[in-house]
């Protein structure tokens, strides 16, 4: 009795504080949003210029804009934008078989720190990161790259540049001729390539302007900042060794076409590439603000893809709970307590 009160209290919890973080992105988006000052600037420079045709990193959102907004106004803009990536989200959630069986206070804890940050704050890449998800419901057919798949790709790709590397991931996964530890290898090569553009002297040298490096201020390290950075790698360690012991999608000889089975993949493999490359560039003195941002948001987008993978295939698991738990954590205090250094 006491086993089914406790499980029946997590569920309501963890529904509970789903529904709190929906209500917030849909009734209240400014909140606890330190982007929605800059989205609101971008979409009144957006609406007070006529139309035109033009590339650049923002044109996918100027015409998203012009394409959605039947409102005439930022809030309902906002509005009708979160729907659309609530719906979106729901539909991937189920298409990686995270049912209401395997919900809990610490499923919500890492679904909701997805939607605070990807769908609530950081927009554009939300909605990136949503369709390619939303591309690899179809990854066991035949013909993954279709028209509509290709469509998927520009759309996202042009919205956020670095949904790239996830999209490039899943053409290797997926390629027929390449075995899987060659593909695997691949991903964690593809990775540290990303790894490298965080150093000044390779961000400069092929121009990669989308970070700003030249522009941005180093950052000030400190004993503390050391140890939050450090703590990824314990909980990724953790959770990794847990993988190891069993047969798993991760570690099988064979890749299973199958969207939980990709992302759980990329993200482990991903993260074995990036992070000691992104890593070594502390010793080259503080990273800046751009190079900065960029190894967040690359490591926390890979630690939500060992996340959704091992709701998926192991939820009741205590290092999945972990897991959650300090994904959430880290959200929670960029988000709620961004005072804190």
């Amino acid at each position: 009795m006491n086993i089914s009160l406790s499980r029946i209290s997590s569920w309501f919890g963890g529904l509970i504080l789903i529904i709190t973080i929906i209500y917030i992105i849909v009734f209240d988006p400014s909140k606890f949003n330190p982007d929605f000052g800059s989205y609101k600037i971008l979409y009144e420079i957006i609406t007070n210029q006529d139309f035109s045709i033009y590339f650049s990193k923002f044109a996918l959102l100027d015409y998203l804009v012009r394409i959605i907004d039947i409102t005439g106004t930022y809030y309902g803009f906002r509005l009708i934008l979160a729907f659309i990536e609530l719906l979106l989200f729901f539909y991937v959630i189920k298409s990686f078989k995270i049912s209401l069986k395997k919900f809990n206070i610490f499923v919500s804890l890492s679904l909701s720190a997805f939607l605070l940050l990807k769908v609530h704050v950081q927009i554009r890449e939300g909605l990136a990161l949503l369709l390619w998800f939303f591309s690899l419901n179809s990854i066991n057919n035949e013909k993954y790259i279709s028209v509509k798949n290709i469509s998927l790709f520009l759309v996202s790709s042009l919205l956020h540049t670095s949904t790239i590397i996830f999209w490039l991931s899943t053409f290797i996964l997926k390629y027929k001729k390449f075995s899987s530890k060659l593909k695997r290898r691949l991903i964690i090569i593809l990775f540290s390539v990303i790894g490298l553009t965080v150093w000044p002297f390779f961000g400069n040298l092929i121009a990669l302007d989308y970070y700003e490096i030249i522009n941005f201020k180093n950052i000030e390290m400190s004993t503390s900042k050391i140890f939050y950075w450090m703590s990824f790698l314990f909980i990724f360690y953790l959770v990794f060794q847990n993988e190891r012991t069993k047969n798993t999608f991760i570690n099988k000889k064979s890749i299973d076409h199958k969207s939980s089975t990709y992302i759980g993949n990329i993200g482990f493999y991903g993260f074995i590439g990036f992070v000691p490359i992104a890593a070594l560039s502390f010793f080259n003195g503080a990273p800046n603000a751009g190079s900065f941002n960029l190894i967040f948001r690359m490591v926390l987008n890979l630690l939500f893809l060992i996340s959704f993978y091992r709701i998926s295939s192991q939820p009741k698991s205590f290092y999945t709970n972990i897991l959650n738990s300090f994904i959430f954590l880290i959200v929670f205090r960029l988000l709620f307590l961004p005072y804190i250094n």
